[in-house]
């Protein structure tokens, strides 16, 4: 008999600095057993799974949808649950494969190949600037901000003069724990009519008119033998934007404040580029990426799993994090282990709505690390570092700066 535990924790607002693990994780983690949890903006608790193979069960069993989260009430982190009609993150099944399969046909390893060599060039130009302007800068600002935009625009198809602080500030909002829900919604609602605007755009190019060179995912996803609704496209073009501007500008942030507060771990990588792949990937099994658990599932049918049975209709979450720190499957969890071997992380997460784009969200890290390592070997923080700010207030955890010096 599963056992059952109905007691509800309650998940604190805590303002985390750094890449510290949350104290929640870390408590429902050391459980035997998966609890129940009440978010910040009410609705019904969730359960939540924490353990390695737990989280691997629940994101790989169809049982627990993501499409039927439109109808539920569960506990949130945010005010104001944003969804896009035609949004593969709120699709199972059939629906969800279809849109899937049309993503892959662009993020191919060939067309990954060709934005990493351009990734470099970005990276190597805007390093140049740094290094003429002279210590201190800031790596967010100077560096990886301005490179996540620019790869962004060029995999998705928004055009330059697309790409500004306006584009960026909504995001901002949209992803934000503090944005009241009218400023949420509006911010997305003009994110959605830009990405319409150039769907349209798409659809009414003729690929074979002169001057025309169709490319970006906007183009490929709006061709005449696609198909994807203008829905399901500017669905994907709003998220694959989000993830490749918003997601590498903090995460990419993380790693590099990382090697920069750790100078022991800059030391060993430099001049070891065969190193890089496998330390971005214990970095990336370190760093908690999310200040809260992601996008709930609910379940279908009586489910158990992990010594507990979900009843039908109950939301569960799962914490990639806390998985990325279970002991049982990666020894000594707490400590970046630069040799670890097989690291199986769950960064991009698991089962069907695993990111699509990982393989470039690695790349561009790696592009990232090795940036900061040849081109500025001495760099070090120019602050002391409880002196840094990071970003409290977005899904998204990251430092709003990172002042270096050389």
């Amino acid at each position: 008999m599963p056992q059952q535990v109905r007691d509800v924790r309650t998940w604190p607002r805590v303002d985390l600095r750094g890449v510290e693990f949350h104290p929640m994780m870390a408590e429902l983690l050391g459980e035997e057993c998966p609890v129940r949890v009440a978010l910040p903006q009410g609705g019904e608790p969730a359960w939540v799974f924490t353990h390695y193979d737990e989280v691997k069960a629940v994101t790989g069993d169809p049982r627990f949808s993501r499409a039927a989260v439109r109808e539920a009430d569960a506990t949130r982190l945010t005010q104001l649950r944003l969804l896009l009609d035609g949004d593969l993150t709120y699709q199972d099944g059939d629906a969800h494969t279809r849109i899937r399969r049309q993503l892959a046909k662009v993020l191919t390893p060939a067309r990954i190949e060709v934005l990493g060599r351009v990734s470099v060039r970005i990276c190597d130009s805007l390093m140049d600037a740094v290094l003429a302007q002279g210590p201190p800068a800031d790596l967010v600002a100077d560096l990886v901000s301005p490179y996540a935009l620019e790869l962004a625009g060029r995999l998705v198809g928004v055009p330059e003069q697309y790409r500004d602080r306006q584009l960026c500030d909504r995001f901002e909002t949209v992803f934000s724990i503090r944005s009241a829900p009218e400023e949420a919604r509006s911010a997305q609602d003009a994110l959605r009519e830009l990405f319409q605007e150039l769907v349209s755009t798409a659809r009414a190019v003729r690929p074979e008119a002169p001057g025309v060179r169709p490319g970006g995912l906007i183009t490929a996803l709006a061709g005449a033998d696609a198909e994807l609704t203008d829905q399901e496209v500017v669905a994907a073009a709003y998220h694959v934007t989000q993830a490749a501007w918003h997601g590498i500008r903090n995460q990419g942030g993380n790693l590099l404040y990382i090697l920069l507060s750790r100078p022991d771990l800059a030391a060993r990588l430099r001049g070891r580029p065969a190193a890089w792949p496998a330390a971005v990937d214990e970095l990336l099994r370190y760093t908690p990426r999310l200040a809260g658990l992601g996008v709930e599932r609910i379940a279908t049918e009586d489910v158990t799993v992990g010594g507990v049975t979900v009843r039908r209709g109950e939301a569960v979450y799962v914490s990639y994090a806390s998985a990325n720190r279970d002991e049982r499957a990666f020894p000594d969890p707490a400590r970046i282990d630069l040799r670890r071997h097989g690291n199986q992380h769950l960064a991009y997460g698991h089962g069907p709505h695993r990111c699509p784009a990982s393989a470039l969200g690695d790349m561009e890290l790696r592009t990232l690390v090795g940036t900061l390592l040849t081109r500025l070997p001495t760099a070090r923080l120019a602050v002391p570092d409880d002196q840094l700010a990071w970003r409290t207030a977005d899904i998204l955890r990251g430092p709003q700066q990172l002042p270096v010096t050389w």
